[in-house]
């Protein structure tokens, strides 16, 4: 089931954003003129060989050792490329969608993405982008939600590079 699909069977309205493919959340979230903060990427985990879905803002990392305390875990990685295409085999590489729960997952949402009332987050294709209230995302997914990122640090040279794009 794709993500379009998985939304309208659970009744949430959301808006569907076709977008040049960037291959990276941050830059994505530039080019639909989205805040990064408010654009949610998914990253898939390995957490004591168990499989999490992750969302951060794009302008954030997963931090590791706080999801491992988090879960009281022994062991936490980011997944394969090959588990994450086994969970997600309708979905094009790098576009995970943020819906744990179609694969039976845990899914973590990262509280910084809370302080908006909209979430967008890339679908299951390359290129088409969702938008939906952060209140139905949070009805629909019953995420566990924990302080669990750390922003990227930019410095002169990248933020230029930036500016390029």
């Amino acid at each position: 089931m794709n993500v379009h699909d998985y939304l309208t069977a659970k009744k949430v309205s959301f808006q569907e954003i076709r977008h040049e493919p960037t291959f990276q959340a941050s830059r994505t979230a530039n080019v639909m003129e989205t805040p990064a903060r408010q654009y949610a990427k998914s990253v898939i985990l390995d957490i004591d060989g168990a499989p999490t879905l992750a969302l951060v803002p794009a302008s954030c990392f997963v931090d590791l050792k706080k999801v491992k305390k988090l879960f009281h875990a022994r062991h936490c990685h980011l997944a394969t490329e090959d588990r994450c295409h086994k969970l997600f085999p309708e979905s094009e590489f790098g576009a995970w969608p943020p819906f744990g729960s179609m694969r039976h997952i845990p899914t973590l949402l990262d509280e910084r993405l809370l302080a908006s009332r909209q979430v967008t987050f890339e679908s299951d294709r390359l290129g088409e982008a969702i938008r939906m209230n952060m209140e139905d995302f949070e009805h629909i997914e019953h995420p566990i939600i924990g302080q669990f990122s750390h922003p990227k640090r930019r410095d002169n040279r990248i933020e230029d590079e930036w500016k390029m794009w």
